[in-house]
């Protein structure tokens, strides 16, 4: 637009009526126009998807770096796939012997307490993809809670069968 302003009327400086001059020129020009189109229920289920997903892969890390201080703390650390209720009373039971033994259960008890924000952010993220997809008849592919190892996955359909879908977006229902 820049460009157009500065050949199409020698001017440089940015101000509204420039600008809107210089764009109607590009588009007039233009071989081809990108139809605009408002936000649709597929737009708000992709964007509802990868808000999930970040906070699935947020919840991972975390629960690795929970793992990694436990095990520091105890030996053998924690069992597989992280509990909050569990950590807690683990870290409960446990009492540290030196300042930076101290410090790894402060750091440890923070993690907790953030990976239990999170199972609540994400308990709130999938009743809004629920809700979102049962107003648009669409189905997403959701990442529920990631284990310790990995992302486990589930489908979430309404009415009509999908044989399509993204693991981070919506698809319109193929019914």
């Amino acid at each position: 637009a820049s460009r157009v302003r500065v050949l199409g009327t020698g001017q440089s400086t940015k101000s509204d009526p420039n600008d809107a001059r210089s764009v109607a020129v590009a588009a007039l020009h233009a071989p081809t126009l990108a139809i605009v189109r408002p936000a649709d229920h597929v737009a708000v289920c992709r964007l509802l998807a990868k808000r999930h997903t970040g906070v699935a892969r947020w919840r991972t890390k975390l629960c690795c770096r929970l793992h990694a201080l436990v095990g520091e703390l105890v030996p053998g650390g924690i069992d597989k796939e992280v509990v909050v209720n569990q950590a807690r009373s683990l870290l409960d039971g446990i009492q540290p012997d030196d300042v930076a033994a101290v410090e790894r259960h402060r750091l440890a008890v923070e993690l907790v307490d953030e990976i239990d924000l999170l199972d609540d952010v994400a308990k709130d993220s999938r009743a809004r993809i629920s809700a979102a997809v049962a107003a648009s008849a669409t189905m997403c592919l959701v990442a529920s809670m990631p284990s310790s190892t990995g992302m486990r996955m589930s489908i979430t359909r309404t009415s009509g069968i999908s044989r399509r879908a993204s693991a981070t977006a919506c698809s319109p229902s193929d019914a």
